[in-house]
């Protein structure tokens, strides 16, 4: 973006994939608010600021993420309830089972740190936004008001996006503590499975013992036996 303050002239270039659907959601914008025609004059209003296509787009993406937010809570509460039915009973304690949650776990812990970091760059993508307007504001003698609805959009955006940044931290708690709980089901499992397996162990060790007393107790009659057969003979 640059803007020349003398001639009101501002330039834009954007860089997008194609059929960007953001990018295609401000073109059918900037159609509305350059309407000429009398009735819609009024939306020329919302090109009035330099910074109103950087700011329509820090809206168009932050809406675009809560798409991409939904879906991650979905993915990530169905999987948490997955634990919760193995805590009530509901789903048996199956190692296989646990093992796949274990993964679907840490897919959700890496998408969390994506969307954290997206969240992020967003913030410090508006703020500098928010702090360039400021700037050409303090360096302009326009009204504060002439400037009031794009300081308030990039501000909204701002505090929009700390609330989702605080969002995934919570959720980010969430999956933390979902792990703890799937850890100390795989171990409770293991710990079932070691007794099983020290039962078994005992219920053979008992059974030699019983072939080795029965081993003590005839053998040596039949040693005693077959040593008079090979005497006699």
């Amino acid at each position: 973006m640059r803007h020349w303050v003398p001639s009101k002239f501002t330039i834009y270039i954007i860089s997008h994939k194609q059929q960007d659907s953001n990018i295609l959601a401000l073109q059918n914008l900037m159609e509305i608010a350059t309407e000429v025609t009398p009735k819609l004059r009024r939306c020329s209003l919302f090109l009035s600021d330099p910074f109103d296509i950087s700011i329509i787009l820090c809206n168009l993406s932050f809406e675009t993420s809560k798409h991409h937010v939904n879906r991650f809570r979905r993915f990530m509460f169905t999987q948490v309830n997955k634990v919760d039915d193995h805590l009530t009973g509901l789903e048996i304690n199956d190692r296989r089972r646990l093992s796949e949650l274990t993964k679907s776990l840490q897919i959700i812990s890496q998408q969390a740190d994506s969307h954290l970091l997206n969240a992020n760059v967003a913030i410090i993508t508006a703020t500098g936004i928010k702090d360039a307007h400021h700037q050409l504001q303090s360096s302009l003698s326009t009204l504060a008001s002439h400037f009031q609805h794009a300081t308030d959009s990039i501000s909204h955006v701002i505090a929009s996006m700390e609330k989702q940044k605080m969002l995934f931290l919570n959720y980010k708690d969430r999956k933390d503590s979902t792990m703890s709980l799937v850890f100390n089901l795989v171990t409770q499992q293991d710990a079932v499975n070691n007794i099983q397996l020290a039962t078994s162990m005992k219920r053979d060790s008992t059974s030699m013992n019983g072939i080795a007393l029965l081993t003590m107790v005839f053998l040596p009659g039949t040693f005693t036996a077959v040593s008079l057969v090979l005497d006699r003979t």
